[in-house]
């Protein structure tokens, strides 16, 4: 069994790689709190509207963004004056369990001004668990992702790879990337708690350790 951090932190090679999914498998999992700090988008739905809807766990397990934009576009282009203090000091309630931080786009999304999200996951100090898609180019998507988050110190859990298992991916990534735990997430093909629990138990085996 893995031993996850108490606090983990997700975050993606680039939008649309699965962060969301991976966030509910794991909240569900570890019956754990979901946090989104930073929404951008909120049609059809929110994320966190969508893994509360999809992992059936109360409210309670859910706490409310700390900013919320209308747009699918980085934060630093819809609101000119985020405060940087109150995302790195916003006051949690009292949470269930470990808590699951999802970030808003990948390592270099711009939060305000010449704030990376890299920086902010640095300022935070949470270890951070990458997530890739299992496809052509998700070797230099994890590398250039990686040295990113190298270069802040960032204490990196893991990465995960989202999609159809691929053996020439799977060993590259192990050869080249050099951390601790590579998992690999197959697609679901209807996602309904019991599939998301399955995937918790399926996924979170490491593939891959280094010493």
């Amino acid at each position: 069994m893995i031993d996850f951090p108490e606090k983990l932190f997700i975050i993606g090679s680039d939008s649309g790689v699965g962060k969301t999914l991976v966030s509910a498998i794991l909240t569900l999992g570890l019956k754990g709190s979901y946090i989104k700090p930073i929404q951008c988008g909120v049609a059809p739905c929110t994320d966190t509207e969508w893994v509360h809807d999809m992992t059936g766990l109360h409210k309670d397990h859910f706490l409310k963004e700390i900013y919320r934009f209308p747009d699918t576009h980085d934060p630093n282009t819809q609101h000119t004056d985020i405060n940087i203090s109150r995302l790195l000091n916003e006051e949690l309630p009292n949470i269930h369990g470990h808590l699951i931080m999802e970030s808003t786009g990948g390592v270099m999304v711009p939060i305000y001004g010449d704030y990376f999200q890299v920086d902010y996951i640095a300022d935070l100090k949470i270890p951070t668990l990458l997530v890739i898609e299992n496809k052509k180019g998700a070797i230099n998507q994890a590398l250039l992702s990686l040295d990113k988050l190298k270069s802040k110190n960032i204490p990196l859990f893991g990465i995960v790879l989202n999609g159809p298992k691929d053996e020439v991916i799977k060993r590259n990534i192990a050869d080249y990337c050099r951390i601790k735990n590579i998992f690999e997430l197959e697609p679901i093909e209807h996602i309904t708690e019991k599939a998301l629990i399955d995937a918790f138990n399926n996924t979170f085996t490491p593939i891959f350790q280094t010493t």
